[in-house]
């Protein structure tokens, strides 16, 4: 059960952000309150999703970030998402239920709710119109993927500033809870052609910290 009311308040906020003109069920609201969880918090990266295994649960994201990355046939780390707060993670291998494709992995410290297909199957019992929901949650990824895709068409400089100025939380580097190699692959840039642009933009003042 959750107990902070904040936190499903946010959740509420961003479902009803999905069809604005659609009111929400009177009736999700207190099942979601009834079936949610906050995931154990972690001072380290903590494993959410294995890649190959079935998803059993979705993600609301309130603090941190969340990244979904595969390993490629060379052993590659290739960051494909990197999801900051008040974002509902929940792949297509969940509402499918077969083995993912991806890692599903929090950052230290991140605040995350959780819900088990189980209970979401639950509400699609009680509530049927939910599962539309769902169904238009998972529409929603597209307006990310498409913002991804035009910034990798972009410059080094330019996708690395757009990057930072998107998600300033994550300067200075050394404090960050997201290591470089991370943000590198997300971005499709070499770690160490990475670095030294990242430095070169600080050092004309276009990067701040």
């Amino acid at each position: 059960m959750l107990e902070n009311e904040k936190f499903l308040a946010r959740l509420i906020a961003v479902l009803r952000s999905i069809d604005p003109k659609t009111p929400l069920p009177r009736k999700l609201e207190p099942e979601l309150r009834a079936r949610m969880k906050k995931v154990p918090f972690s001072k380290k990266l903590l494993e959410l999703v294995a890649q190959d295994d079935v998803p059993d649960m979705a993600f609301f994201l309130i603090a941190g970030f969340i990244l979904v990355y595969y390993i490629d046939e060379f052993g590659e780390i290739r960051v494909t998402r990197i999801y900051d707060r008040d974002t509902i993670i929940a792949l297509d291998a969940f509402m499918s239920q077969v083995k993912s494709a991806f890692y599903i992995i929090a950052t230290r410290e991140a605040v995350i709710l959780s819900i088990t297909h189980a209970d979401m199957l639950e509400i699609y019992k009680d509530i049927p119109e939910v599962q539309e929901l769902a169904l238009k949650t998972a529409a929603s990824y597209e307006k990310l993927e498409r913002k991804r895709d035009e910034l990798m068409n972009r410059s080094n400089r330019e996708k690395i500033l757009e990057f930072y100025n998107d998600k300033k939380e994550l300067l200075p580097p050394k404090k960050s809870p997201l290591q470089d190699k991370y943000i590198a692959s997300y971005l499709r840039i070499k770690l160490d052609t990475f670095r030294k642009t990242r430095a070169a933009l600080r050092k004309e003042g276009l990067l701040k910290w």
